[in-house]
């Protein structure tokens, strides 16, 4: 997703679809309604699922405390 959470990392023009751009607030997969902000266990769940519909991979080798550290990153992408 880039540095910044802009969705122009290094590999992006390579990927299909292109990752998502954080730094808006928007997620598309989330429980919350349509203008709610997802809740970190949705976050959280899709770092250990992954997203079969695009690049996004499984996250299977952080402990729950990285897993939570890169939440918690996600979440500071899209307030700046």
């Amino acid at each position: 997703h880039g540095e910044s959470g802009q969705g122009r990392g290094p590999v992006a023009a390579s990927q299909n679809p292109y990752p998502r751009e954080f730094r808006h607030g928007i997620f598309k997969y989330k429980s919350t309604n349509r203008t709610g902000k997802p809740l970190k266990s949705d976050l959280k769940g899709i770092l250990v699922e992954g997203l079969g519909d695009s690049q996004m991979p499984k996250f299977t080798k952080l402990s729950d405390k990285q897993l939570d550290a890169l939440v918690d990153y996600v979440i500071f992408l899209s307030i700046r």
